[in-house]
This record gives C-alpha cells, structure tokens and sequence, in this order.
C-alpha cells in the first residue's frame, strides 16, 4: 500500500505542475512585465547591427583572402598573414563541426580552397614547387603545403650565400694578388701597370740661364 500511495502521490504532484493557476499570487501576468516587450525588441536590434556588421567584415576578408599575394615578402610572412585573416574568417562564418558524412565532406572542401589559396599568392619563381604539392598523393594540408614551399625556399637562400660568399673571396683574393704584384714592380716599370716618367740617360734639359747671350 505504501507504494501504491507513493505513485499516486507522484501523478497528483505531475499533474498540479503540468497546469498552471492563473490567479496564484505569484503567477506574472504579461500585463507585468510591459518592459520585456521592449528588451526583446532591443536585443533583436542589436543582434540585427551585429549580424549586418559581421556580414561586411565577413566579405571583406573574403576579398583581402583571395587576392593577397606573397610579392617581395618572405614566406613566413605572406604565410601568417594569410592565416590571421583565415582565422578571422572562421570565427564570422565557422565551418560545420558535427561528425556526419556530409560535415566532414565540407571541410575537406574547405581545407581544399585553403591550399589552393595559398599557392595562387605565391610568386611564379616557385612555379615548380608548386607543382610538386599538387601532385603530391594524397594531397597534403595546409600546414605540410607550407613546409614543402619555406624548404625550397631555405635552399634558395642558403645557395645565394654560398654564392655570395664565393664571389667575396674571388674578389678579394685578386685585390691581395692586384696589390702584391704593385708591391714586387715597385711602380717604376710598364709591366706593373704604370707608366715611367722622366728623362733618359744622357737626356738632361738645357739650362737657358747658364748660356751667354750675346
């Protein structure tokens, strides 16, 4: 019995907080609370500024994104700023994160127009570089994309200091051979490059002064 008495108990409690007393004392009529009308008319005028807002920034970036190129800039630097207005972007039109097939389908598309961003900014001169991600199985992401193109770009700079350096010492070491050649001629002969200036034996000018004048 005391079960039984315990289930009824539970079905008239369901059921008194299933209906509602109008007339309880503190039942709140929509006659007193006038101003919720007006706060909800004002968060849904904010909202409204925000979304109008967000969808300008959102094209806005959208434009900055397709049409920023490495130029004259390092790699790492068209690359991060590549990725800061990327960034900025998901947080105004995020990509959808459940797991279901037709989810993962768009951001595989998504990261697809990543890469294909990111090499239409670089310059020409990494053409073949370029190339080789594309035909890269399976196609790398972003972040490996990267990889490949700062190490190419490493060599690159690597090799020029190399070069530079080469040449600095072929320069400098035909300075040391130009002046130790100067330095055995004495200067006095045309084998060393000068020219000898002077009278020959024998050769002295005449002194008008010594002679007579009648």
């Amino acid at each position: 019995m005391p079960a039984n008495e315990e289930v009824v108990d539970n079905q008239t409690s369901a059921q008194s907080v299933n209906q509602v007393d109008h007339h309880h004392p503190l039942y709140i009529h929509s006659s007193d609370t006038q101003g919720s009308v007006l706060i909800s008319i004002q968060l849904q005028d904010l909202r409204e500024r925000f979304d109008k807002v967000n969808a300008s920034r959102a094209v806005y970036l959208h434009k900055k994104i397709a049409t920023l190129i490495q130029g004259v800039s390092f790699m790492s630097v068209y690359f991060s700023r590549l990725r800061e207005l990327g960034d900025e972007y998901e947080t105004l039109i995020p990509p959808p994160s459940c797991g279901c097939p037709e989810s993962k389908k768009h951001v595989e598309y998504y990261q697809l127009q990543k890469i294909y961003q990111f090499l239409i900014g670089l310059n020409d001169s990494y053409e073949n570089a370029k190339n080789q991600v594309l035909m890269t199985r399976p196609l790398p992401n972003l972040n490996q994309a990267y990889a490949m193109i700062i190490n190419v770009e490493s060599q690159r700079i690597t090799g020029k200091n190399v070069y530079d350096s080469n040449n600095n010492n072929k320069t400098a070491a035909m300075m040391s051979n130009r002046a130790q050649n100067g330095g055995q001629n004495g200067g006095s002969n045309n084998s060393g490059g000068y020219t000898n200036i002077g009278y020959s034996r024998g050769d002295k000018p005449k002194n008008f002064f010594n002679e007579s004048i009648i």
